[in-house]
């Protein structure tokens, strides 16, 4: 109190609501002077007030986020088309959130990789997740969602975010009791809505490659 109390006043602000993402398909191809060339598979995601974003924290764990998750494992230890790849999610109000899937990989890979990645998409979305596919997601997210209020940037990020959002508190026990209820029919109904190909954008920045990334991926 003594040293930031007087700081802080009882005056209160308002974000403005961004206005909606207009949602189609586009390919967009930057050339540049690199090595590597850099893919990106943008899908419109869910909001960050979605009640099931613990669903889709358990899919970007299981799918894409870590090195034991499926793409990592299927197209960069695997086959070996890539040299990195990931997948996260960008959560705003207001439809305006998406779930991006990036990968690295050289000239002459670009269009194994991104079938690649279609093939591994496809297989979730028919076939959803394992019994111990699940349960290991959720204690890697419980796990780290505990040991994160260790931290306390993790903290001031989480609190900051939710209040700027939401107007409200960050309740962990809340979150943590919304990862354990996630199911594997939950994980597959989200798994199909987000990962729907009417919507995908891609995005190829390389060197001179000739390939039509979002056609790749939508005929693979």
């Amino acid at each position: 109190d003594k040293y930031f109390t007087p700081y802080f006043s009882d005056k209160t602000f308002s974000i403005p609501t961004p206005k909606s993402a207009e949602e189609h398909s586009a390919f967009v191809s930057v050339n540049k002077e690199i090595e590597q060339a850099h893919v990106m598979l943008t899908f419109p995601s869910i909001d960050y007030d979605d009640p099931r974003r613990p669903m889709m924290s358990v899919i970007s764990c299981i799918f894409s986020s870590e090195m034991s998750s499926r793409l990592f494992q299927s197209v960069r230890e695997k086959l070996g088309l890539c040299y990195t790849i990931d997948g996260y999610s960008t959560s705003y109000p207001n439809k305006n959130s998406f779930y991006t899937i990036y990968t690295s990989t050289n000239k002459q890979s670009v269009k194994k990789a991104v079938e690649a990645i279609k093939k591994e998409v496809d297989l979730l979305i028919k076939d959803g997740v394992t019994d111990a596919e699940l349960s290991l997601a959720k204690e890697k997210i419980k796990t780290a969602l505990v040991l994160g209020q260790e931290n306390t940037r993790s903290i001031m990020n989480v609190f900051g975010i939710r209040a700027f959002i939401l107007d409200e508190l960050f309740d962990i026990d809340e979150r943590l009791e919304g990862i354990s209820a996630v199911t594997k029919e939950d994980v597959l109904e989200l798994a199909r809505e987000i990962f729907d190909t009417k919507n995908v954008c891609a995005t190829l920045v390389s060197n001179g490659v000739d390939v039509n990334v979002l056609d790749a991926y939508l005929n693979a």
